[in-house]
């Protein structure tokens, strides 16, 4: 079995953003690092690895994907496994924030005391992975940015911070509440 695949797409430093697919064989490892610069999203797509991050080991499985921030420190390492990894400056999450008009988000998640990880529902995944695909075919140039923006505006709102319950005035029709 091979050691290890990397496939990265081209023109993504074009798009704002960097995306690789990696293809752990047996015995598979990356060493300790930390990021300067840049946040990295972690995209588990077969099987499961070892992701060390901040000195606490955990098992990250197919659908799961964890956010991590320059301040983590994270290694990896597993068999028979792939993942997707897109790396982008944090300034996004400001971006999202100004696009939302809300200003928190890039906070809590770049602030947040552990790396935070979300779990695509089991009815999502096919989705998520064909997103990536798409991402990893057109990262470079506009389409590549736009493909980018939704992939990150969409883990943002559905996963790492969902909204919270809607609150109603108490004199609003029901109906107007679904």
């Amino acid at each position: 079995m091979k050691q290890s695949v990397w496939i990265t797409a081209p023109g993504g430093d074009k798009a704002g953003f960097r995306i690789h697919k990696i293809e752990g064989g047996r015995g598979w490892s990356y060493p300790g690092h930390s990021h300067r610069g840049f946040c990295e999203l972690v995209c588990a797509t077969r099987g499961f690895f070892r992701h060390a991050i901040n000195g606490k080991n955990r098992i990250q499985k197919s659908g799961e994907i964890i956010l991590i921030r320059e301040s983590d420190q994270h290694s990896l390492s597993g068999s028979d496994f792939s993942y997707v990894n897109i790396m982008f400056q944090p300034d996004w999450f400001t971006r999202l924030d100004n696009f939302m008009q809300y200003a928190e988000t890039a906070e809590m998640l770049l602030r947040a005391p552990s790396a935070p990880s979300v779990l695509v529902p089991p009815g999502q995944r096919r989705s998520y992975r064909k997103t990536l695909e798409q991402l990893l075919l057109n990262s470079g140039g506009i389409n590549g940015r736009r493909l980018f923006a939704v992939f990150l505006l969409n883990m943002v709102i559905y996963h790492f911070a969902p909204p919270a319950e809607q609150e109603f005035p108490a004199d609003m029709p029901e109906w107007l509440k679904k």
